[in-house]
């Protein structure tokens, strides 16, 4: 039973982020249909909040039985800190069983298990700013996740994160009446031709990033998304240049546009790194692959590499696991947030 379907058009939906968090939520459990193996899927955005656990946001349900969704809300909300532990051992795609063990799992599959769910296949993303958002299929006998396949939830993971990370830079714009930020920085034609561009995108080498980017999307949604959907996949990077996301825009007259909204990742201020260096601190410090973070940020392999070990060298710190607590140190202030019951 390979977890096969069509990730493109979960990419697709993950960018569709000119709605409230709800719609947006529900737009990623229907577009994840081709995924579901019998027994439904959860969207959900959550957050990991320091002394209390998981602590769910809102969800929404495609295909499965209210007693099945019942029974995995009430286990999560039982133990928030086997919660908390699954999407933080996860990090990314992967099986619950896989993540958490036996002895672990054994506590929430035993109560989905009564309506024929005995793993659950779980693709999480967590945001440097702490925020979570993760999709749940619901499996009917225990599973291991290939490389291919591991490699595509990963993939999928970056888009979900930037997704639900635009959503709400886009809500908190219209809440605040900002319409610069609503309209964003660069408008492009399907082809790459930049059409508009606000100060910062104006430049030679970041329009050439923008064309670039407009053109691989325009592939990978191309009949090659049914012919190779990992080779689709990996032409659509999470962000252009560690800043931008492209997204769909309609003319009155049907004319489709690519949007260049500014989305890069909220991080900690580390005063003696600069802005590129603080983003792939931040997800070096959640764990990442630098061939992840260069998916994610839109940046070369090498470029993650070298500017990993500048920001490791400026720190003071040897190794990834002592830039982790480094890091985690900052956030710890943050983290607490005012949204405890």
């Amino acid at each position: 039973m390979e977890t096969t379907g069509d990730p493109i058009s979960l990419v697709e939906a993950a960018y569709r982020a000119q709605t409230d968090q709800r719609a947006w939520l529900n737009q990623l459990a229907d577009s994840a249909g081709s995924f579901d193996r019998g027994l439904g899927l959860i969207a959900y955005s959550a957050d990991i909040v320091p002394g209390y656990g998981l602590k769910l946001d809102a969800n929404a349900t495609r295909s499965m039985r209210p007693e099945l969704e019942d029974a995995l809300r009430t286990g999560t909300e039982r133990d928030r800190d086997l919660g908390a532990r699954s999407v933080q051992r996860a990090r990314s795609g992967g099986t619950f069983s896989e993540a958490m063990g036996a002895e672990d799992s054994f506590s929430l599959l035993q109560i989905a298990g009564a309506w024929g769910c005995h793993d659950l296949l779980g693709v999480t993303s967590i945001d440097p700013d702490g925020r979570v958002v993760g999709l749940m299929v619901a499996l009917p006998e225990i599973y291991t996740l290939s490389r291919r396949e591991r490699d595509q939830w990963d993939r999928l993971a970056a888009h979900l994160a930037a997704g639900h990370r635009l959503q709400r830079r886009l809500q908190e714009a219209r809440e605040a009446r900002d319409a610069e930020t609503d309209l964003g920085e660069a408008i492009l034609r399907p082809d790459g031709h930049v059409e508009h561009a606000s100060e910062g995108a104006k430049t030679p080498a970041v329009r050439t990033y923008l064309r670039d980017a407009a053109l691989a999307i325009d592939r990978a949604r191309s009949s090659l998304r049914l012919k190779d959907p990992d080779g689709a996949l990996s032409l659509w990077r999470a962000l252009v240049s560690g800043r931008w996301s492209l997204v769909d825009r309609f003319d009155s007259d049907g004319r489709r546009y690519l949007v260049a909204h500014r989305n890069d990742p909220r991080t900690q201020a580390l005063a003696a790194l600069t802005h590129r260096e603080q983003q792939v601190t931040a997800y070096l410090a959640l764990g990442h692959s630098n061939k992840r973070i260069a998916y994610e940020l839109g940046l070369s392999e090498s470029t993650v590499s070298e500017v990993g070990r500048r920001s490791l060298a400026k720190l003071g710190v040897s190794s990834r696991a002592d830039l982790a607590r480094v890091y985690a140190a900052t956030m710890d202030e943050s983290q607490t947030r005012a949204q405890l019951p």
